[in-house]
């Protein structure tokens, strides 16, 4: 099985999983992005996709999160992280990676360059990250491109900012979106009401 073919196949699982839920999570995946589009992008940053982001974003370019009228349903639940603090996120089409990767850098050389982080996992703190989410929160989930020596290329990392804080969550986009399926499947997320959209988080 090709990386493109694993990718599709789990967000296949995906979509089922959320359409099954009680109730259910309405993510308004949008159609693939284009190789040229995917190309272009990595030339605006001056960085290579991981070959699973690449895969993701050919089978769905993101999530279509705000309309003007109405919030889709952020499909990645809200996370908690050690300070207690709940996040969550949707998946970022082709150009908002290139929007948030770049404000990102921007706040890394004007914030967050000579900030102290505390690092849960083989990760570190540095300007080589692709934002591959949106959300509306004072954090990021991101692919580390530079990772400490026993990490690994497209690994995924949660940022925070308050307190400032880098989190290994996944080694992988494939590894990660398993991690969703499965916690949703598990009932790890329980349902969460908000007035905007269904949302779902850990306890």
């Amino acid at each position: 099985m090709t990386i493109d073919d694993r990718i599709c196949a789990l967000m296949a699982e995906f979509s089922r999983v959320l359409s099954s839920l009680n109730p259910p999570v309405r993510p308004q995946f949008q159609p693939s992005a284009s190789t040229d589009s995917i190309r272009q992008a990595e030339e605006k940053l001056g960085l290579c996709f991981p070959e699973e982001l690449k895969s993701l974003l050919s089978c769905h370019n993101g999530q279509l999160a705000y309309t003007g009228e109405a919030y889709a349903d952020p499909v990645i639940p809200s996370l908690r992280q050690p300070t207690g603090i709940h996040s969550y996120y949707w998946l970022a089409g082709i150009d908002e990676i290139v929007e948030n990767t770049l404000h990102l850098r921007s706040e890394y050389e004007e914030c967050w360059k000579d900030e102290e982080f505390t690092v849960i996992g083989p990760t570190r703190n540095h300007d080589k990250f692709v934002v591959f989410t949106v959300t509306e929160n004072a954090d990021w989930l991101l692919l580390d491109l530079e990772p400490s020596s026993d990490g690994k290329v497209g690994q995924v990392v949660m940022q925070c900012t308050q307190p400032c804080e880098l989190i290994v969550v996944a080694d992988s986009v494939a590894s990660f979106i398993q991690l969703l399926v499965d916690g949703y499947k598990s009932e790890r997320f329980k349902f969460q009401s908000d007035r905007h959209f269904v949302m779902y988080g850990e306890v």
